[in-house]
């Protein structure tokens, strides 16, 4: 009697192995059009240069332009990831420092960054606007949070990334630029003078990790 397997045809890519598909291809912003993305803030919220903007009152110009300019270049100048950004409080700021703490991190350990002058001049610009979008919230009804929505809650992750698609089209900046850009042109730039202190901007345990980012 022939065995019940004998009967059936064994397939051919039964010994197959799955080889592990190639990552795809990462575009790194350049220069230029970081360049534009950063100036077109300020020129998305100028009647000058935006006439559409005139229809917007003047103090949500000035919320929006200060609050996202702030963020883009401390998401340049920190190579933080936008989770960790926006969970900032006012608290992990020192401007006599000039160090911010970021403590809801990805791997789950607190560093602190070195702040740049012209991050400095932002969040200075931004936090006194914010200030006065406060003035009139009771002290234990303001949760701190450097980044606010018009509400004055956690600015959400969403309603940052639809700014910044509409910052990226009015720059005219390719679609190949997202939120991940950012950090992969900030890391790639200080990973070409020192490797280590990438690692360390981008909270990770292994430098092989970093080199991800500079290619």
């Amino acid at each position: 009697m022939v065995p019940k397997e004998k009967l059936i045809e064994r397939s051919k890519l039964a010994e197959y192995e799955i080889r592990r598909a190639p990552d795809p291809y990462r575009h790194m912003p350049t220069d230029e059009e970081i360049q534009k993305l950063v100036r077109g803030i300020h020129d998305h919220w100028n009647p000058a240069t935006n006439p559409a903007a005139r229809y917007r009152p003047q103090m949500k110009r000035l919320f929006h332009r200060d609050k996202d300019y702030a963020i883009i270049l401390g998401l340049l100048d920190s190579a933080c990831r936008i989770g960790e950004m926006l969970s900032l409080k006012v608290t992990d700021y020192s401007p006599s420092e000039r160090g911010i703490t970021i403590r809801q991190s990805k791997g789950r350990t607190s560093r602190t960054l070195p702040v740049s002058d012209d991050w400095a001049e932002a969040l200075s610009v931004w936090l006194k606007l914010r200030s006065r979008v406060m003035e009139a919230v009771p002290p234990e009804e303001d949760e701190g949070w450097i980044f606010i929505s018009e509400t004055g809650r956690r600015l959400s992750e969403r309603n940052f990334l639809r700014s910044l698609k509409g910052y990226l089209a009015y720059a005219g900046v390719t679609e190949r630029v997202c939120l991940h850009s950012l950090r992969r042109y900030s890391l790639n730039k200080l990973a070409r003078t020192n490797l280590l202190a990438a690692r360390d901007f981008a909270g990770h345990q292994d430098a092989k990790t970093t080199l991800i980012y500079t290619s």
